[in-house]
């Protein structure tokens, strides 16, 4: 992978935090955000023949090699006019020709009246649909049209271990009104902190006035016993309003995270050495458990098979990952094969309904 400036402010990995709040920064790198990148250069040098697929270790390897496969695939569809570019420094010009952002895709060609753009996301929670990356796209289509002076861009979406890939077009003036949108926003003077979907991912979290406020106004209300009582008593209420649950859940979902960021800085600064009122520090023995389930059950004669069988559980995940790595298959055709194999001796565990954020759904009838 190349070497590249980086931003303050307006980095096209920012857009979509930024469209949602205009005080957000990237959290920078997590151990999620190193693999993503491990990922990144491995499809890169692969597609221009700089590794082979046995470079890769196995658990990586078939994810890798489909995503490359699926960048030559969109050459064959859209044949370029020159070269396809890797990882292509771009940058976003206003009106009098200077420059608002700068950036770099994966990969970029022209092909006829189009630009191509694919991007390369890890995407490790398998889940591509609850990732929102819209204004990234556009801002890198719109940096990509203007270079070629062309009026649409193909932005494909290649998530590498889920193996799935999400299309995305746009016109030059839909690209521009997203981006100038997001522009505006960071560059207002009336713009203010907003709790929204990123700021989990934003690294002013503990310091956001928004959330901190929010928190002195809960901390308040339960001084005297209770969070707001219209608030709870609609809850409680036989119809409670949809827009009221909405808020409160993802108000939870955000405190809960709030409060491990908090709880990770206390420990880290009580480790360092700070003495801490009311708190000592402790070290809390690992979770224990069976290396040799086999010669496990050899030495528990006190229980027989199906006593010891009852203790032991077998997670088919984990047996698909084990699989793969061996095989060379991705893991959800390996994990595919183990059901299969076992077949009525796999049982599933009871579903649990869960919620996944979707920015532009307004569900019941959005009143108050």
């Amino acid at each position: 992978m190349s070497d590249h400036k980086h931003h303050s402010k307006l980095a096209p990995s920012s857009f979509p935090g930024l469209q949602q709040c205009a005080y957000f920064r990237s959290g920078g790198g997590t151990a999620d955000t190193s693999k993503g990148t491990e990922l990144h250069g491995y499809v890169e040098d692969l597609y221009i023949g700089k590794i082979q697929p046995s470079d890769i270790q196995e658990n990586d390897r078939y994810n890798c090699v489909w995503a490359a496969g699926r960048v030559e695939n969109l050459v064959a569809l859209y044949p370029p006019d020159g070269d396809v570019v890797v990882e292509p420094d771009l940058e976003l010009l206003d009106s009098d020709g200077k420059q608002v952002t700068f950036g770099h895709s994966d990969f970029l060609w022209k092909s006829g009246e189009i630009v191509v753009v694919p991007d390369l996301k890890g995407c490790l929670d398998f889940n591509p649909e609850a990732h929102y990356y819209d204004p990234q796209f556009a801002c890198y289509a719109l940096m990509s049209m203007q270079l070629h002076d062309v009026d649409r861009a193909f932005c494909p979406e290649i998530n590498i271990k889920p193996q799935k890939q999400r299309d995305f077009w746009f016109t030059y003036d839909e690209a521009a009104a997203i981006v100038q949108g997001v522009v505006e926003k960071v560059g207002s003077e009336d713009k203010r902190h907003q709790v929204c979907f990123s700021c989990k991912f934003c690294a002013r979290l503990l310091t956001c006035p928004a959330i901190n406020k929010m928190h002195q106004a809960i901390a308040t209300l339960c001084s005297f016993g209770a969070l707001d009582p219209e608030v709870i008593n609609d809850l409680l209420s036989d119809k409670p309003k949809p827009l009221n649950v909405s808020r409160v859940y993802t108000f939870s979902k955000l405190m809960k995270k709030w409060a491990e960021n908090v709880q990770a800085k206390a420990k880290e600064l009580a480790e360092s050495g700070m003495d801490l009122p009311f708190y000592e520090p402790f070290q809390r023995a690992g979770r224990q458990s069976i290396s040799n389930n086999d010669e496990a059950f050899e030495r528990c004669t006190m229980l027989d098979a199906s006593e010891f069988q009852s203790a032991v559980s077998v997670s088919i995940s984990k047996l698909g990952e084990v699989y793969s790595a061996k095989s060379g298959m991705s893991k959800k055709a390996a994990q595919k094969e183990i059901v299969g194999v076992l077949d009525e001796l796999v049982v599933r565990g009871s579903s649990s309904t869960q919620l996944k954020f979707v920015a532009d759904k307004i569900g019941g009838g959005g009143e108050e």
